[in-house]
């Protein structure tokens, strides 16, 4: 049978062909009503250096001048900013900030970047949180800023770097109220 007839048959059987398609439009928003909405919020983190710079002056005591090892790549704030994206993307980080999986909250820290193999793109992190209640999405999210400057500070204390030349963390884009996600409904995880 070519297309056409079965246009015509389809026409044919109106009765059986229109209650089959309105009943399917019914279940489908039926079903579409039924996933609960998600809402995120996000934020920007921004690495800067000390405004006196990555190293100590020189002291005639010590010859050479002390540097905040994290400073001393070529891009060291870029390079920062992959160790911290890196430690913040762990499970174990994840289960500590109330994010279980399987849960209703949730978040992820990156580059602005999906690609996991350009990590050091620039000394940003890029914070988004998602949550079945927008309070929750935007807790989860302040949660993340706070617990990766936390981060960072262990993180120069680890590598023995002078307090004056700690990286500190700039909120450039502060937590966003969150929005609802009514499109994410058709990716409901089974």
């Amino acid at each position: 049978m070519d297309f056409w007839g079965t246009v015509l048959v389809l026409f044919r059987r109106w009765y059986v062909v229109l209650p089959t398609f309105v009943l399917s439009l019914v279940a489908a928003a039926g079903i579409y009503s039924t996933i609960p909405t998600t809402y995120t919020s996000s934020a920007v983190l921004i690495l800067t250096t000390p405004t006196t710079g990555g190293s100590l002056p020189t002291n005639p005591r010590m010859p050479n001048g002390l540097t905040n090892p994290m400073l001393n790549f070529d891009r060291g704030l870029s390079i920062s900013a992959s160790i911290l994206i890196a430690a913040m993307g762990t499970p174990d980080m994840a289960t500590e900030l109330g994010a279980v999986e399987g849960g209703d909250t949730a978040f992820k820290v990156n580059n602005g970047s999906s690609n996991i193999e350009s990590l050091a793109t620039g000394p940003y992190v890029f914070i988004e949180g998602e949550s079945s209640t927008p309070q929750a999405a935007k807790d989860i999210v302040i949660k993340v800023i706070a617990r990766t400057k936390l981060e960072l500070v262990n993180r120069q204390e680890a590598v023995k770097a002078p307090k004056a030349t700690y990286i500190s963390a700039y909120e450039a884009v502060p937590p966003t109220e969150p929005l609802a996600q009514r499109g994410r409904k058709m990716r409901l995880p089974l």
